[in-house]
């Protein structure tokens, strides 16, 4: 208001000297330094005015672009969602399936990182020691293959021991249980391929000896659940 005055007031000077009005020249020069005041006032404020106006639309392209980008977020979470649900139902009916196909548990499926899989104890499969199928065993695997044809996607086919050295058949594996293991992975693709059915260009082998045991070498049973082989359909 201050600042509206004096610039009325100089205004109104200015006025009187256009119309003629008799002002000292000392009062002239104060009016004429007053309206050059007003004059840097009015464009300093014009200066800021275009200053917060560029702020203003910076900050709004920067709201805008933090908006896109929620919405992208949004819709990769949203399909990240529904990828998720329907893995887990997908998984919900192969563990159905799973059920009805051995309901003696001779077969147990999980949900790894990688993908699907399926576990099946040594003693379904082999005797102590050896990689020859039990006529039993290649009926699990028979039935399994059936499931896993189904499905998409390369097998990985494991085998596993616990960590006690292999002693009564030596001769046979002189590595030791990295060879047994290997050996049973081995035994296990190959009857998926030439008496299952499956394609030989899914299934690949590894040898896993005592060195990945589902649980610690602390007991018997402990031992018992690591001798194992793993079947994994990745994803």
């Amino acid at each position: 208001m201050k600042t509206l005055r004096v610039f009325a007031a100089g205004l109104a000077g200015l006025t009187l000297l256009a119309t003629g009005g008799c002002v000292s020249q000392s009062a002239y020069k104060q009016l004429q330094d007053q309206n050059r005041q007003l004059n840097e006032v009015i464009a300093g404020l014009r200066s800021r005015t275009r200053t917060i106006e560029e702020q203003n639309q910076r900050l709004l392209a920067e709201s805008n672009r933090f908006k896109s980008q929620a919405e992208g977020y949004k819709e990769l979470a949203n399909t990240a969602e529904e990828g998720l649900l329907s893995l887990e139902a997908k998984f919900a009916q192969i563990q159905q399936r799973n059920q009805q196909d051995f309901p003696q548990g001779e077969v147990e499926v999980y949900r790894s990182p990688e993908g699907t899989g399926y576990r099946i104890q040594e003693s379904v499969l082999f005797d102590s020691g050896s990689d020859l199928l039990k006529p039993a065993g290649q009926d699990v695997l028979r039935r399994l293959a059936m499931t896993l044809r189904e499905q998409s996607g390369r097998i990985r086919v494991s085998g596993h021991t616990d960590n006690d050295p292999v002693v009564k058949t030596r001769d046979k594996w002189p590595l030791g249980n990295l060879q047994l293991s290997t050996a049973r992975a081995l035994r296990v693709a190959d009857f998926l391929i030439n008496q299952a059915g499956m394609k030989g260009e899914r299934v690949h082998v590894v040898g896993w000896g005592e060195h990945d045991p589902q649980v610690g070498n602390t007991s018997t049973e402990s031992k018992r659940r690591n001798r194992r082989v793993e079947l994994v359909v990745l994803d």
